[in-house]
């Protein structure tokens, strides 16, 4: 059995949440960041920390005060 048939075979028992940190993890090696693209940043956050950052940004900035 070959190496990569080997990983597979571990994938294949690994629950979803470990199947997507392995999937992040084989992206980076893959690919070099280019420094300063925004975009570069896609898909590192977990939706949770995704909506807690939105929260802290909503409360931080979306607030009218009255004068």
């Amino acid at each position: 059995m070959t190496v990569l048939e080997s990983t597979v075979e571990k994938l294949k028992v690994l629950p979803e949440d470990k199947l997507e940190a392995v999937s992040h993890y084989i992206d980076t090696l893959n690919s070099r960041p280019k420094k300063g693209r925004f975009d570069d940043l896609a898909g590192c956050m977990k939706p949770e920390e995704v909506d807690k950052m939105e929260c802290a940004i909503n409360e931080a900035f979306e607030r009218i005060d009255e004068y």
